[in-house]
């Protein structure tokens, strides 16, 4: 085969497999859209279809992931041609999982009592139209290798985030207001997910197809933790000035005390200024000046009875707690540097679980 016929094949190689990926994207798309009408007209008969439908969508994920492996065989890619195809291999498990979403959301629907009434349903209508438009252009901008269209379609996350709130607080309210049926209320939440996970996912294939255009991968980013205890002016201050030193860029850091003193201890601000830390802008903080708990990933409580204060635990925050800490007298130089001890290797081991040995 000559260099031109094998360019020939390679590019056509290439394309087939674009073309399969942009065949399963319309396939998805349309589940979506008939799971949104099948719920919305309480239309069994479509929910129904839509799932058997998604045996074919499963067949053609198969057979891009077989062309895929095939193409890797035939040409060894490197390179940009490499990416695309490793790309592809992980959109296909993304395609995959929205399509699933699709027939969840028809299970679900097919489980109602009763049909979903306004305001809520409008609500859901809403999420799912801008689901599925986000969807449909995360996938034209991975066909089409279109790293600005990728970059503006993550955007429409964050909208979508807010409608999911809107709809999650409507449906708190049919329940209360309403008699409608436990598990029609269960049953709603999860056809929400599900449509709020659609944004998540179409955001993953337009972060694939900025890293088949220009290599660049998703940024992870720094947790943000917060270091709560009592009063303010010893615990949290050190494990403060230790994290920002010794993590920086691991996390975004925060202290705050139930009941905080008016200063950090003489001793905590001399150990810390003698070890190399900046203390010029630690001073007790009080924890009701937080905007709210979930603003943070990680909460650190350095006291035993600080983890009662944070009621309700939002959904995406960890409690951790240090409660064996080593008893300090805030004059007492060598307790100090064995709390400064104890406290360090509990970042460490912390931050390096949440971020690795090797985070950037």
């Amino acid at each position: 085969m000559t260099e031109h016929h094998y360019e020939v094949r390679l590019e056509q190689d290439l394309k087939d497999i674009k073309d399969r990926v942009e065949k399963i994207g319309v396939l998805v798309a349309t589940a979506l859209k008939q799971s949104l009408r099948a719920l919305e007209h309480n239309d069994s008969r479509l929910a129904y279809r839509t799932i058997l439908e998604d045996n074919p969508i499963n067949r053609e994920v198969e057979a891009c992931d077989r062309a895929c492996h095939f193409f890797v065989a035939r040409h060894l890619p490197a390179a940009g041609h490499l990416r695309l195809i490793s790309s592809v291999l992980r959109a296909n498990v993304v395609l995959e999982r929205v399509g699933d979403y699709a027939a969840t959301i028809c299970r679900e629907a097919t489980r109602l009592k009763a049909p979903i009434i306004d305001p809520l349903a409008s609500e859901i209508r809403l999420i799912g139209h801008e689901s599925i438009e986000m969807f449909e252009q995360s996938v034209k901008a991975f066909v089409e290798e279109n790293a600005d269209l990728a970059r503006g379609t993550m955007i429409l996350e964050a909208q979508i985030d807010e409608s999911f709130d809107v709809a999650f607080g409507q449906l708190v309210r049919t329940g209360a207001e309403s008699e409608r049926p436990l598990d029609d209320l269960l049953g709603t939440l999860v056809i929400l997910s599900m449509l709020e996970r659609v944004s998540d996912q179409a955001k993953n294939i337009c972060e694939y197809a900025v890293f088949v255009v220009e290599g660049e991968t998703k940024k992870r980013k720094p947790v943000p933790v917060l270091f709560l205890d009592r009063s303010n002016d010893l615990l949290g201050p050190t494990a403060l000035a230790i994290a920002r030193k010794a993590f920086p860029d691991h996390g975004v850091y925060s202290t705050a005390g139930m009941e905080p003193a008016q200063a950090i201890s003489r001793g905590c601000k001399a150990l810390l200024e003698r070890l190399g830390h900046e203390t010029a802008g630690l001073h007790p903080t009080a924890a009701t000046d937080l905007e709210s708990w979930s603003d943070y990933k990680v909460i650190v409580c350095l006291d035993p009875d600080c983890a009662e204060a944070i009621d309700p635990t939002p959904f995406s925050t960890v409690i951790v707690t240090w409660w064996d800490l080593p008893k300090v007298s805030p004059d007492d130089e060598q307790s100090l540097e064995d709390l400064y001890r104890v406290l360090s290797g509990y970042i460490a081991s912390l931050m390096t679980t949440l971020r690795g040995e090797d985070f950037s």
